[in-house]
């Protein structure tokens, strides 16, 4: 991506403009975005401004961010930017690939100079979602356990930032920990699982902690209740909370945002062999909380159990959020187009609603009704709770009541990213600008 570079006229200029109806209009070599009103940033012109660069994904483009930003509210002409800057980074920024004839395209952004400070802050927040997509897209044999590590270790001094400090559990600290429930879901794997904390507390003014939990499965087979093939497919993507995590913390600290930020990215894979955990198993939580394995498929809740008790016993948590490609249920509920989420906390629902509002992402707020605990606490039979829902109705509420019975906090909120966290053509890291927006806002109250 470059910036206000001489424009290219044979390139395909897309800009924005007011008029009397919402609409794009196509005119030679021209796209126009067409507003009647000053809106915020919504889902539907980030989904519609998907399907543009998609359809002319083999075209050199010049985008006139200057002119969205001159027919958008003022006040949030920084996430609208932030939003615009992500999308084409995932435009021109391709996926992992390794054909050998690339597409070779080129993005020119272009603005006047009154908006020079604010793209500039806008691509200092997005590059973070730009390195968390480039993992995600990464194949697991590019990007295990130890190798994620080691990136997140080397590219975490380029924020600038010395607040933002990362802390590594190897397989012998999870251990010393009694984090049965990540070591269990990774015993079938030949490389050790670990977790990552990126500690960001940069508010001596406020005693508030936000945790953001991303589930980190590295790969996941299903083990012993292993997946058809075509459930195989994006599996090494099954680590895009993680990813969305990491980016967050990274914009966080890039931005040197005055907030108190955890992240905790567990990580594992859940593959076969003759260790690997089987049904009528039974593990112990950080928080000696017991785990009937009813469902070996079932592996992303136990990782991220663990990693929310760790994050409840080492720091003073306020606000917990888990983020995760978690039930198959939501993704045929919702597809692609929105992320359920269910929050014990009203006003931490709505203000995660307005902040998704300004990033572009759909969200759906759901009722965790205490029912929903009642079944995951009667689960077992010979444990506290087992693993696998043994009702099937909202398998994915259920999903959510599991981890709330693991976080001591009481302001708690779980987004199962299972359909959104890859576009079905253009693929994007989900939530993570969301996150980033919700913890600005939050502490500036």
């Amino acid at each position: 991506m470059e910036f206000n570079k001489p424009i290219n006229k044979k390139a395909l200029l897309i800009k924005a403009t007011a008029g009397t109806k919402n609409e794009i209009k196509t005119e030679g070599n021209t796209i126009t975005f067409v507003f009647a009103k000053a809106p915020m940033c919504t889902r539907l012109f980030t989904r519609q401004l998907s399907n543009v660069l998609l359809k002319n994904k083999d075209k050199d483009i010049t985008f006139n961010i200057g002119s969205f930003l001159d027919h958008y509210k003022v006040d949030c002409g920084y996430s609208l930017a932030t939003t615009i800057l992500i999308k084409l980074e995932a435009f021109c920024g391709k996926m992992f690939s390794l054909k050998s004839k690339p597409i070779k395209n080129k993005i020119n952004v272009i603005y006047s100079e009154k908006y020079k400070n604010l793209v500039y802050s806008a691509y200092t927040t997005s590059f973070g979602f730009s390195l968390a997509r480039h993992y995600q897209g990464l194949p697991t044999n590019y990007l295990g356990i130890a190798d994620f590590v080691k990136e997140i270790k080397k590219v975490i001094p380029a924020t600038g930032n010395k607040a933002l400090k990362v802390k590594i559990l190897t397989l012998a600290d999870l251990k010393k920990e009694k984090m049965g429930l990540i070591q269990a879901v990774n015993k079938g794997s030949d490389e050790p699982a670990a977790m990552v904390v990126l500690e960001y507390l940069n508010n001596k003014a406020s005693k508030d902690v936000l945790a953001y939990v991303g589930k980190g499965m590295m790969y996941d087979a299903g083990g012993y209740e292993i997946k058809p093939n075509r459930f195989m497919e994006n599996m090494n993507q099954d680590m895009t909370g993680a990813a969305s995590v990491f980016g967050t913390m990274f914009a966080l600290a890039s931005m040197k945002q005055k907030v108190n930020v955890v992240g905790l990215l567990p990580l594992a894979k859940n593959m076969i062999s003759d260790r690997s955990m089987v049904v009528g198993d039974v593990y112990t939580s950080i928080t000696g909380r017991t785990v009937e394995v009813t469902s070996p498929d079932s592996e992303g809740r136990m990782i991220l159990a663990d990693a929310i008790g760790y994050a409840n016993k080492h720091y003073k948590i306020t606000k917990l959020f888990t983020i995760a490609t978690l039930t198959g249920l939501s993704e045929i509920a919702f597809g692609d187009l929105a992320t359920p989420f269910w929050s014990t906390n009203e006003a931490t629902a709505k203000a995660v609603e307005k902040a998704a509002e300004l990033s572009g992402d759909g969200v759906v707020s759901l009722r965790l009704y205490p029912e929903y605990t009642e079944l995951v606490n009667k689960s077992s039979n010979i444990a506290d709770c087992a693993n696998g829902a043994k009702e099937r109705n909202c398998s994915n509420g259920q999903a959510a009541a599991f981890l709330k019975e693991f976080c001591a906090c009481k302001d708690f909120t779980h987004f199962d990213i299972a359909g959104t966290h890859i576009y079905k053509k253009h693929t994007v890291n989900p939530l993570g600008f969301m996150m980033y927006l919700f913890a600005v806002n939050h502490f500036k109250k």
